[in-house]
């Protein structure tokens, strides 16, 4: 005869449990890349207004550098727009940085976002920058945003997973002594969680892991 047995095994704990899932939002931004798709202020004004209602935390606005018409967008959801964190992109460029923040300062509660390449193709063939350039860069322009717009600036590494994973995490650890309060690595979930996970490796800012869905949201997991 056969003795049934039980399991003793502990249940493991939800991912995440009691840390919020945080949704940013980058239609009006990256959304606005998609072919064909081309959003004027009043567009732009319309759909933050819905992203609000909706319950979205940080809706990317857009990139004020890139033109008249986009800082126009930017800046009338910033002035406009009550109930989330508006954000706006700049390279890590000092021109970008404070054009970005002319076009979010008014905001309830302004973001910068500043990123800057980290894989070794972008480097050679975009930006033709060496790894401490990158690094003396990263200092100086986040230090810059965070001079700003203190207590909110996020850093992101562009072609992340393309890039050294020793270098993108100095590159990051670099972004978080000069101030930036998130960095968002660019990275599938699976990989993010990797480089993430890798031991040894301080992480003093909030550090997240991004779930992008086609229409340019990210629902952002606290690591």
């Amino acid at each position: 005869m056969t003795t049934a047995t039980t399991s003793t095994s502990t249940p493991k704990p939800a991912r995440n449990q009691d840390q919020p899932v945080i949704f940013f939002d980058t239609t009006l931004r990256d959304g606005e890349q998609s072919p064909g798709i081309s959003l004027n202020r009043e567009d732009k004004l319309e759909i933050a207004q819905q992203l609000v209602r909706v319950g979205v935390d940080v809706i990317e606005a857009g990139f004020p550098a890139t033109s008249p018409g986009d800082f126009e967008g930017v800046q009338a959801i910033a002035q406009q727009v009550k109930g989330a964190v508006v954000c706006g992109l700049a390279r890590c460029v000092e021109s970008d940085i404070r054009t970005c923040w002319e076009a979010i300062k008014d905001a309830e509660r302004p973001r910068i976002h500043t990123f800057i390449s980290t894989s070794d193709v972008h480097l050679k063939h975009q930006i033709k920058k060496t790894y401490d350039e990158v690094e003396a860069i990263t200092r100086q322009m986040v230090e810059l945003s965070v001079s700003l717009c203190p207590g909110d600036v996020e850093f992101s590494a562009m072609d992340s997973t393309r890039s050294n994973w020793a270098f993108l995490a100095r590159v990051l650890q670099t972004a978080i002594e000069a101030g930036a309060t998130t960095d968002l690595a660019l990275a599938p979930p699976v990989k993010a969680s990797l480089l993430l996970s890798r031991p040894g490796e301080r992480r003093d800012a909030e550090v997240r892991r991004p779930v992008r869905s086609a229409r340019g949201m990210y629902g952002l997991g606290r690591s």
